[in-house]
C-alpha cells in the first residue's frame, strides 16, 4: 500500500512539474510591433539588434531563424520567445525572434 501511495505521489508531482514548465514556456512567447535597429554601443553584452515597440518597450533582440539585418530601421512585427535569465547587466529583456515581417503603414 505504501508503494502504491508513493507511486501516486511521484506521478502527480511529475505531472505538476510538466504542466508548470509548459505554462512558463507559453507565457514567454510574444508578438510585438516596433522599430528594429542594429545594436550599437551598449552596457549589456547580448543581442544583435534592439526593438523599440510602439508602446515604448525596449528589447535586445537576436535570431537564428531570420536575417534581422534585412529589417534594419524598419517598423516590423516580430514573433518569438523571451530568453530565460534576462535581463542582466542592467540591460533589457532579451527576445529570440523566430519570424518577422514589415508592418505596412
Amino acid at each position: 500500500m505504501k508503494k502504491l501511495l508513493l507511486i501516486v505521489i511521484a506521478s502527480l508531482t511529475m505531472m505538476a512539474c510538466t504542466s508548470k514548465d509548459y505554462i512558463e514556456r507559453e507565457s514567454h512567447s510574444f508578438n510585438y510591433a516596433g522599430t528594429l535597429a542594429p545594436l550599437e554601443v551598449s552596457i549589456w553584452q547580448y543581442g544583435t539588434h534592439t526593438l523599440t515597440t510602439e508602446a515604448g518597450g525596449f528589447y535586445a533582440v537576436k535570431s537564428d531563424a531570420v536575417d534581422l539585418n534585412k529589417y534594419n530601421n524598419m517598423l516590423v512585427e516580430v514573433e518569438g520567445n523571451l530568453m530565460d535569465g534576462y535581463p542582466v547587466d542592467s540591460g533589457p529583456e532579451f527576445l529570440d525572434v523566430v519570424a518577422i515581417q514589415p508592418v505596412k503603414e
